[in-house]
């Protein structure tokens, strides 16, 4: 169910905070007070549009945030399939983030795409929109409603059908290309012979291409070539670096400390003349032959003419030629192609019946219970004698759902036969209609929360109570909230929220507020009573409150199934007559129907006699119960315990003993399966195998560098856990907790989403929607490399054939896409889809070491529209200076603000991989040595203790380390960026930032004098904790 709604800053709304309940809740208030920018900001945070348009004038970001309780196995596990797990509380929460440029969703502090945020929140809320209803009004909706009454079966028959439909689409295509003429075939026939020997002629090799490029280009510039290298030798040889060498030598005769700069020195001049004798060796080999470059320049232009022609790559050249080769010889065997391409279309249209067949019983059979369950709610939503059906017709073609072409018939009036809903329903009615199917399709899905925006429209009088009844007696076993204007639903409300504008010092903002009996009371009073409401008002309205509170007491009872009664009457029948005579009346108020006085009477038989006669059997069943149950939570508890306390891999130093202690609740044997890993206990006698008790420490010594591993038994039998033991050198890092700028390219233009084109004749289209998906990488346009997303725009604006073909990268695999373009108003050509080729933002550095490898971040680059990790084809980093901080807040992350200076003077570094661990590559040489600092041995994950540590950061503009406390550990490395849980406790950096806050990922954590880690995100909902990641991940990506 949803718990609580937080709004900030979204239109009239400054700030909102509404604790939902169970049962019905009700929204009232004056018409345009912004009830209906409530229930906006719901459908916003599931996914909606949203423009910026939204934000409240004067804010820089609107905020929303649901939060879900889900209890649910099913509904957990149905959670969990779909990448979102619930936390230790069951506690779903959903945000959404809207700035003038983006917004960003999340769930549980996970970013999320909007496709993927739809699919999760279909589980647990629906909601009716003010003019939803309306929808009835297509037939196709009605199929829609049928199919998703009955979607366990329908959609697993409607896949097949949507593959064999895509076969059928393809072989008629094919059949429809051997309808020509006899002359249109031989011209065919001979531009296809003259192309295939063209290409085969060209003989054109993979990679030759880049390498005449190559080639071509150091012709060209040849001069300016040896221009550059002769300056470059010539301030090699004044010998700089042999000066300070001289130099240091000498100090360091006074001084050990400076043997580390001295042998630096010597690597730097052994480098330096190493890359001048290579400049004069280049030199050396250098010449021009005019005649080797006019054969490379013309041999390039013949590739080049290729390429415009079958593909941009010498792959997708020979996959034309062979495309073509097969056109040739279907034109060639033309009778026989034609005859075998009429029989695949014959057979695969009599799959395509089949399933249809198959898809249509399914759906007509399923049809016969949904219009008795839809009949059923109608008669309590005060239709008088209703009769509800539904017809089907065959299409006379297929599609890809099917044959099936449906619509709903319904008869209002006694002794009228049933017509198609569209043409008798008035508007009320509609209204009506879906609310008893919204009822049925709820307890079908089992969604726990049910959302209604004025579905009360067009209705009044004993209808409007009819209604709600019915919405009181949904409540029973849904969550239903609900906006309306009729007293008759307000009245039957069990929590009751107020809506109010109001207009301050020049700026207007609507509130919301929970209401008390005697406010849910003057509110009725209200509604009934519109612009002046007097004492006789009052009391009706309070007479309403009190009529409605009794009949929902009887809506209770009258959910009771025969079932339960039937379970209480068994042993209310064996009571003595004495027993019998003891039970004289159940107490209840005059309007105690005969069902209801049933159950309680028997109720309270069972609470007195049967008390008696079973109550101590089934206080036993019940402590046996709790035992089994207590000792099968508590087992799978400590072995979860204890299997998250042990690490999956460890580390340690060749040559060297390290101590480990785990924590086990029982005995254990440790098994080596090297003779190079000897483990040893209190006995101190290296061993293959040792049993250990407890929180007893034991020791491990390695031999020789390479992996092996560890075999863990409980008792010595039951195998627990293989653990791998990596045999590595002592690492030193310097960890450096400045922050850069950082810019990525993505290995292709990356695909966040498609949209609609308006096109020239006005109507709204959708060419890629289907076809391209977020998280795709266009590479080439109709073979034609691309390399930014300006390209792709000037290619598509200017094409003017009909289909063009995309080269994509789907999950690291190669696909052709076709598209047919749209003229939009402005007259050029558009496909419809958002794209984006690079990525930037502030981070910080977590190390260097001594070479100028770095690793940044903790975490991988995400896209934040898809929410996927960027493939990259490299990138730079840059200075940045500092602006300013936005503390962090309860809901609202912080972050720094700052300017990133781009160009070739403001490089720092390069990035060469961006991964779940983190980005790394290069920095500067000259950005190594402002921030070179001592270096630190990087900690071991077993070396890692809860308790104080410190945190490297340059946020207040110097480096500087603020004291922190890590929480929680993850020793088996399946958390990747999330191994640690860390939480501020500087009083200086929280003044600061109020916590960790964005920017931040990567700042180095220090323990004991080693590099444990970083911090890689914050808790939205206390920002003073965030995770972190172990260095032994981050080296190890």
């Amino acid at each position: 169910m949803l718990l609580e709604l937080h709004v900030k800053n979204l239109a009239l709304i400054e700030k909102a905070d509404v604790e939902f309940g169970e049962g019905l809740n009700i929204l009232t208030g004056e018409t345009g007070a912004g009830k209906s920018i409530i229930i906006g900001s719901v459908t916003m945070a599931l996914g909606g549009k949203a423009s910026k348009d939204v934000i409240r004038r004067g804010a820089d970001h609107a905020y929303i945030e649901l939060i879900f309780f889900v209890d649910s196995k099913e509904k957990k596990k149905a959670l969990m399939q779909l990448g979102t797990e619930p936390t230790e509380e069951g506690m779903v929460i959903i945000s959404r983030k809207i700035m003038p440029s983006r917004s960003v969703s999340r769930i549980n502090d996970e970013t999320v795409t909007m496709a993927r945020l739809r699919q999760i929140t279909g589980l647990l809320l629906d909601i009716h929109g003010q003019h939803e209803h309306q929808s009835l009004l297509y037939k196709s909706k009605h199929l829609e409603i049928l199919d998703a009454y009955v979607k366990a079966q329908t959609q697993p028959v409607k896949r097949k059908i949507e593959e064999e439909y895509k076969n059928y689409c393809k072989l008629k295509e094919r059949l429809l290309s051997f309808k020509t003429d006899e002359d249109a075939r031989l011209r065919e026939m001979d531009f296809l012979r003259f192309e295939i020997q063209e290409i085969e002629n060209g003989e054109v090799k993979e990679g030759e291409e880049e390498e005449l490029t190559l080639k071509y280009r150091r012709f060209a510039h040849a001069r300016r070539i040896a221009e550059e290298l002769e300056n470059a030798r010539g301030l090699l040889q004044r010998d700089f670096a042999a000066q300070a060498l001289r130099s240091v030598e000498q100090a360091a005769e006074y001084d050990k400390a400076l043997e580390g700069i001295r042998d630096q020195l010597y690597d730097a001049e052994a480098i330096l003349n190493d890359a001048s004798r290579e400049i004069s060796s280049y030199m050396g080999s250098m010449e021009f032959d005019e005649e080797v470059f006019r054969t490379t320049e013309s041999r390039l232009d013949q590739i080049h003419d290729l390429q415009r022609k079958y593909g941009n790559t010498t792959q997708l050249m020979l996959e034309n030629l062979e495309k073509k080769k097969n056109r040739l010889e279907e034109l060639e065997n033309f009778d026989a192609y034609r005859e075998k391409t009429e029989k695949e279309l014959k057979e695969a249209q009599d799959r395509l019946e089949r399933c249809c067949a198959e898809l249509s019983k399914i759906r007509k059979t399923a049809s016969r219970q949904l219009v008795e369950k839809i009949k059923k709610g109608l008669l309590d939503l005060n239709f008088l004698d209703v009769q509800f059906d539904m017809e089907f017709d065959r299409l006379p073609h297929f599609t890809a759902s099917g044959y099936d072409e449906a619509q709903f018939l319904i008869s209002t009036n006694p002794g009228q036969p049933v017509r198609p809903l569209m043409e008798v329903a008035s508007g009320g009615e509609l209204s009506r209609i879906m609310l008893a199917i919204k009822t049925v399709l709820a307890d079908s899905d089992d969604i726990p929360t049910l959302i209604f925006d004025e579905i009360d429209t067009g209705i009044s009088g004993r209808t409007a109570q009819k209604v709600s009844e019915k919405l009181s007696y949904i409540a029973k076993s849904h969550q239903v909230i609900c906006i309306t204007h009729l007293p008759q639903i307000a009245a039957m409300a069990d929590t009751h929220f107020e809506i109010c504008k109001a207009a301050s010092e020049g700026s207007t903002a609507t509130s919301i507020r929970r209401l008390d009996r005697e406010q849910t009371v003057e509110e009725l009073a209200r509604l009934l009573g519109g612009a002046k409401i007097t004492d006789a008002v009052i009391q009706n309205a309070r007479e309403m409150k009190e009529l409605a509170d009794r009949q929902s007491k009887q809506l209770s009872v009258q959910g009771i199934s025969n079932n339960q009664i039937n379970r209480l009457e068994r042993p209310f029948t064996e009571h003595t007559n004495r027993e019998r005579k003891s039970i004289r009346t159940c107490g209840c108020p005059d309007f105690c129907t005969e069902k209801m006085h049933r159950w309680r009477m028997l109720q309270a038989a069972n609470g007195e006699g049967g008390r008696s006669m079973r109550g101590k059997s089934n206080f036993y069943k019940h402590l046996v119960r709790i035992f089994w149950l207590s000792l099968i939570v508590g087992t799978v508890g400590i072995w979860y315990y204890v299997d998250r306390s042990i690490p999956d891999r460890v580390s340690v130093t060749e040559h060297a003993q390290e101590e480990f202690t785990f924590s086990l609740p029982w005995r254990a044997t440790v098994y080596s399966e090297s003779e190079e890993v000897a483990l040893g206990n209190k006995s101190n006698i290296p061993a293959e195998q040792i049993t250990i008790n407890s929180r007893e420490p034991f020791s491990m010594y390695a031999g020789k560098k390479g992996s092996y591993q560890l075999d863990l038994k409980l008792f010595g039998v039951i195998q627990f856990k293989n653990i791998q033991v990596d045999v590595v050198d002592t690492t030193r890092l310097i960890p450096c907790g400045s922050p850069v700028g950082i810019y990525l390219k993505s290995k292709g233009i990356m695909v966040i989403g498609t949209g609609r084109i308006t096109g020239e004749n006005g109507m709204e289209m959708e060419p890629a929607v289907g076809k391209l998906k977020s998280g795709d990488y266009i590479e080439a346009f109709n073979g034609q490399k691309l390399g930014t997303k300006e390209e792709l725009a000037e290619a598509v604006s200017h094409f003017q054939g009909e289909n063009v073909t995309l080269t994509v990268r789907r999950n690291g695999a190669e696909t052709q896409v076709k598209i047919k373009p749209v003229k939009g108003t402005d007259g050029s050509s558009k496909l419809g889809v958002w794209v984006r080729d690079d990525t930037q933002g502030i981070g910080t550095v977590t190390y260097m070491d001594l070479n100028g490898k770095f690793g940044a971040l903790g975490h991988g680059i995400s896209d934040s529209d898809t929410g996927e990790l960027v493939e990259t084809s490299g990138g730079n980093l840059y200075d940045t200076q500092i602006l300013g901080i936005e503390k962090g807040k309860i809901g609202t992350p912080g972050m720094l603000s700052g300017v990133i200076y781009y160009g070739p003077k403001s490089e720092i570094g390069t990035v060469t991989e961006n991964t779940d661990y983190g980005i790394f590559g290069t920095v500067s040489q000259t950005f190594l040595k402002e921030h070179r600092t001592a270096s630190m041995e990087a900690a071991r994950r077993q070396e890692v203790k809860t308790g104080p540590a410190l945190v490297r950061t340059s946020i207040s503009g110097q480096v500087k380390d603020y004291s922190v406390e890590i929480q929680r550990i993850d020793m088996t490395g399946n958390k990747k960026n999330k191994s640690l849980v860390i939480k501020i406790t500087d009083p200086e950096l929280l003044n600061l930032t109020g916590g960790i806050i964005q920017g931040t990922s990567g700042s180095p954590v220090i323990q004991n004098g080693k590099i444990i880690g970083a911090i890689t995100h914050v808790f939205v909902q206390d920002p003073t904790r965030g995770y972190g990641i172990l260095i032994e991940d981050m080296l190890g990506h």
